[in-house]
């Protein structure tokens, strides 16, 4: 079995009709569309960009919550610098959703998406899609993401610079995505 059929299989175990998680008749996260991800596949989510948000830089994630939530409010700087400009930014969405963007110049970038989400297996059927490697490049070295840790971890099968996934959920509460994606 690939790991891209273990996971399948690890989701589909408790799976109903719908990729959204819900707890108290409120979503979780909304299915991915299709468009998402034909654009994450084709590798044009840049085209999201408007001219003004050059200066922030964005991930997959984010480009997910854009196009799938409504923000309650605008992106809120948290730390520049004068060279790099916004190194750290934040953003409320709907149903209780947060995304944390920090850029380490030079050397990579680390984010927190804090959900409303409490069942995990029903968080990976939404965030799995979204966060899936995928390589655009047929002649460099392509690096194997897996599962570790009880689906808790996805990362690349060798200490490589690249992105890193990490699901934390403390004591029965919301679900919390940490990534970091650098050398």
């Amino acid at each position: 079995m690939t790991h891209d059929e273990e996971i399948k299989s690890y989701i589909s175990k408790t799976s109903s009709d719908t990729f959204a998680a819900t707890h108290n008749n409120q979503t979780c996260l909304p299915q991915v569309s299709q468009r998402f991800l034909i654009w994450k596949e084709s590798d044009s989510l840049a085209i999201l960009k408007t001219d003004d948000e050059n200066k922030f830089i964005q991930d997959e994630i984010y480009f997910y919550l854009i196009t799938h939530l409504d923000s309650v409010g605008a992106k809120k700087i948290i730390r520049r610098e004068d060279f790099y400009g916004p190194v750290e930014w934040e953003q409320e969405f709907e149903n209780g959703i947060s995304y944390r963007y920090i850029k380490y110049p030079e050397v990579g970038a680390a984010g927190v998406l804090q959900t409303s989400c409490y069942d995990k297996k029903e968080f990976m059927q939404v965030i799995y899609p979204v966060i899936e490697y995928r390589s655009h490049c047929d002649n460099c070295d392509n690096p194997t993401y897996i599962w570790k840790d009880d689906y808790t971890k996805y990362e690349p099968t060798e200490i490589i610079p690249g992105c890193y996934y990490e699901i934390n959920q403390h004591d029965s509460s919301f679900i919390q995505l940490e990534w970091y994606c650098g050398c």
